[in-house]
């Protein structure tokens, strides 16, 4: 399995007692830091040999392997442009095996009423939400504030407005086939805006370019 932006490797490590390796790339050392040291606790180390954490950059990443499945979580396709996707979803379909699987995911605001919404997680905790049709933008900002109620850090990521048509037609003109869409709710909060959905897609054997290199689970 290949997952890209795996981050400190939340799916990473929750998928790794069902497949026969995990290739996870981020393009941060200090997360893929803290798989490494989650992968060292007592109840991991027996899987972490399973784990070949890769520091890069996805749109410039060079594999010569292929996958049973590829992972994209966390709406982290709409980090890029269109051009940017298009080029990525190329390559995720040189990396699957013929008849592979893509897992992604995707947030969509709903356009209409407010622009502006404020989740209060605790009191020294909020994440500010707000999008921009306009310009074709969805911006999350977490802040973080003191017991007096002060800002004294935030911290924000800016994504493209993708719908869920658009992102099906990118898929199919990359040449995947959606098998299946799963709505997933909220964890801990509501959300006010934006639906959170799961594709689980196919790759089309007329996809896999890739002739020398190594499989993986």
């Amino acid at each position: 399995m290949l997952e890209l932006a795996a981050g400190s490797g939340r799916i990473t490590l929750a998928v790794l007692p069902f497949v026969r390796s995990v290739t996870a790339v981020d393009n941060s050392a200090e997360l893929l830091s803290i798989l490494q040291e989650e992968l060292a606790k007592p109840e991991r180390v027996k899987n972490a040999a399973k784990v070949d954490a890769v520091l890069a950059d996805i749109l410039r990443l060079e594999l010569t392997d292929q996958f049973d499945a590829v992972i994209l979580g966390t709406t982290s396709l709409c980090l890029f442009d269109a051009d940017q996707r298009r080029s990525l979803l190329g390559d995720i379909q040189r990396w699957l095996l013929p008849g592979g699987e893509l897992l992604i995911s995707l947030r969509t605001p709903e356009l209409g009423g407010s622009d502006f919404y404020v989740h209060e997680v605790s009191p020294q905790l909020a994440i500010e939400e707000s999008f921009d049709v306009t310009a074709g933008t969805f911006t999350s900002k977490l802040v973080e504030r003191n017991d007096a109620g002060e800002r004294v850090a935030e911290y924000s990521v800016t994504t493209h407005l993708l719908t869920e048509a658009e992102f099906r037609a990118e898929l199919g003109a990359a040449g995947f086939a959606v098998a299946a869409a799963f709505d997933v709710g909220p964890r801990n909060r509501a959300d006010a805006i934006g639906n959170y959905k799961l594709f689980r897609a196919h790759a089309s054997a007329a996809g896999a370019g890739i002739k020398e290199g190594h499989t993986h689970g």
